[in-house]
Parts: structure tokens; C-alpha cells; sequence
């Protein structure tokens, strides 16, 4: 079960921002980044810069605090519930995956 998650600021190998996730469960910790993609087509999900994930994060925090950490499928289901939009404008791709 997810019992925390933080998120921070890191830098990917073209010097541009993107975010890094630590993950607390019941058993272990999880740490994941997410490069930022020099493609930015108009049909790609969308990206936003860690100061808007970091404004809206509290909320996409208490609604991915206690469920299954091997549970994909409903983890995917609550980010894109929380989010409500095809591109993952609100939330933001990079932070999503």
C-alpha cells in the first residue's frame, strides 16, 4: 500500500526541468524520474513544469495515498480519473507516468 509520496525538482541530460517521484509502501521505498521529450507535437500528452505539479500536488496526493502499489491498472484509472481531460493537461504527463 502507499503509505507517501514526494515530489522534487531535477534536471534531465538537456539541462531542462522535469520531476522526480519517491514513493513510500508498507514494505519498500521507489524512486522514479521522468525525462522531458524534445518533441512536443500538438497530439502528444501534455507536460507541465514542476511549479504547477508542485501547486496541485496535494490534492493528487490524498487521492494515490493507500492504494495497491501493484495495482496498475487502478492507479492508472485514478490519474486519469483525478485529471479528466485526454492529454493529461491538468495533471501533467510527466508527472502522471
Amino acid at each position: 500500500m502507499i503509505r507517501n509520496l514526494k515530489i522534487y525538482p531535477v534536471f534531465n541530460s538537456n539541462g531542462e526541468e522535469t520531476l522526480k517521484v519517491k514513493i513510500r509502501t508498507t514494505k519498500h521505498f521507489y524512486t522514479a524520474s521522468v525525462p522531458s521529450g524534445t518533441s512536443k507535437g500538438r497530439h502528444e500528452a501534455k507536460e507541465l513544469p514542476f511549479e504547477k505539479i508542485f501547486e496541485i500536488f496535494p490534492d493528487i496526493r490524498n487521492n494515490i495515498i493507500g492504494l495497491d502499489e501493484t495495482d496498475w491498472i487502478t492507479s492508472d484509472k485514478v490519474l486519469e480519473q483525478t485529471d479528466g481531460t485526454k492529454d493529461f493537461s491538468k495533471l501533467g504527463v510527466n508527472f502522471a507516468l
